[in-house]
């Protein structure tokens, strides 16, 4: 229970949010604001709740002025909507229990991190005023976090901190804040924040969908042209700093190049194994080659006054190849996998693309047609569909990978070119596949 009132609990929850968010250089603003309506299902008063809270957040990286430091800091105010749902004030342990304020709140945070390498140790402060609650100073929650967050992959970190309460006294309808709370977790983020534009899936002749135009495609840009100079000529643009590894963050001997710049094409940049390389303004395709790594291509795209950054973590190169180049394709020695009936890459699979990626890198004039095949279970029109974003799916992966666009195109050809009979489960597998075509030199 929460002490003198029924155990409480939410029949329904329903939250509506909104954020934007705006760049000024090395500062970074924004505001979020949500709505959250609940219902009760177990409660003496019974009814419903509405709450919601509205946010400033602002970030600042002095990086860019030689101080290798990043502040956060927001402001806000929040109400629970279950605080509608309780007849009466109740005590700080249940409320904490149940992640509960009774009293509209006042939000004040603030941050400061330092990233070294792949480990970035930060410290933050929080407080939440209740408001019109009477609750004195001892009694309002605050707390102050240390921690450590370590890049492990790209794209995959964990955070580890402490949470150390700096309250002192309950007061009913306040959660309490315990003296400390650790904290564990894990993140992934793969999102590319580069600017993307539109290319084009090619239909199949065998689709029934050959009637509509084209599908569409969000990919990166065609990279422009821009010049680029080492740091120790700097230019008025931007720049681009990173590291590079390998997939366990060992650092590594590499060298960077900036294939899409006509003027700095044939150059090589040290970054063994961290780099800042001044650029103007623009999209580049950057790629990173290590002794004994597969290639690795990303695009990026640089702004006026402000830093970029883009790591790389190499996959070594195997000892036995799941892709080579013959003179009619790439071909792949293991099948591509994907989830039952879907287009979704399977993530054992992504080894197998990222040595198609290196040899579309190495050999920057092929074209190829990245072709998907069913086996025979289905509907033709299921699996023509299947195949065509099956096919469109492993181009977007090239694409990310740092293959230009129009390089590439897709097709579907569902069941109607089998390998083999589709006369049992293994037949089958052989038939399910994806090919690479190459289509130009």
């Amino acid at each position: 229970t929460l002490g003198a009132p029924r155990s409480l609990s939410s029949g329904l929850d329903l939250s509506l949010g909104l954020r934007a968010r705006h760049g000024f250089g090395p500062l970074h603003v924004g505001v979020v604001a949500a709505l959250l309506w609940s219902s009760a299902i177990d409660q003496a008063k019974g009814g419903s709740g509405l709450g919601g809270g509205a946010w400033a957040l602002a970030s600042a990286d002095l990086r860019s002025a030689g101080a290798p430091i990043l502040l956060h800091a927001n402001l806000g105010y929040r109400r629970d909507a279950g605080s509608d749902l309780l007849p009466q004030r109740v005590g700080a342990l249940p409320t904490f229990a149940f992640s509960l304020w009774q009293y509209p709140v006042f939000c004040l945070a603030a941050a400061a991190e330092v990233p070294l390498g792949r480990i970035t140790p930060f410290v933050e402060y929080s407080l939440e005023a209740p408001i019109d609650s009477g609750a004195p100073a001892a009694a309002t929650p605050a707390r102050i976090s240390p921690g450590l967050r370590i890049a492990l992959l790209d794209g995959l970190s964990a955070l580890a901190a402490v949470e150390v309460g700096l309250t002192r006294q309950l007061w009913e309808g306040v959660p309490a804040t315990p003296p400390f709370l650790a904290r564990l977790a894990l993140t992934y983020t793969g999102l590319d924040q580069t600017p993307w534009t539109v290319a084009r899936r090619e239909p199949s002749e065998t689709s029934q969908k050959a009637a509509r135009e084209p599908a569409l495609l969000v990919v990166p840009p065609p990279p422009a042209a821009p010049a680029a100079e080492a740091r120790q000529h700097r230019s008025t643009g931007g720049s681009l700093r990173g590291k590079v590894t390998d997939l366990s963050g060992a650092p590594l001997q590499a060298v960077l190049r900036l294939p899409s710049s006509e003027e700095h094409r044939n150059k090589g940049y040290d970054a063994s194994p961290e780099f800042e390389i001044s650029l103007e303004p623009g999209s580049y395709h950057v790629e990173v080659e290590a002794e004994g790594y597969l290639v690795q291509g990303k695009r990026v795209e640089i702004k006026e006054g402000q830093t970029q950054t883009l790591n790389f973590s190499l996959r070594p190169v195997p000892q036995v190849k799941a892709a080579q180049l013959t003179q009619e394709q790439v071909e792949i020695r293991q099948s591509i996998q994907f989830a039952f009936n879907e287009a979704k890459i399977l993530p054992e699979s992504y080894f197998i693309l990222d040595e198609v990626a290196d040899i579309l890198l190495r050999n920057p004039m092929l074209k190829v047609s990245v072709e998907g095949h069913t086996d025979d279970v289905g509907s033709e029109p299921f699996n023509q569909g299947l195949s065509e974003e099956r096919s469109f799916m492993v181009l977007a992966y090239l694409i990310e990978k740092g293959i230009d666009a129009p390089r590439l195109t897709s097709k579907g050809f569902g069941m109607s070119k089998p390998l083999v009979p589709n006369v049992n489960d293994a037949a089958r597998a052989q038939n399910r596949r994806v090919e690479f075509r190459i289509i130009g030199k």
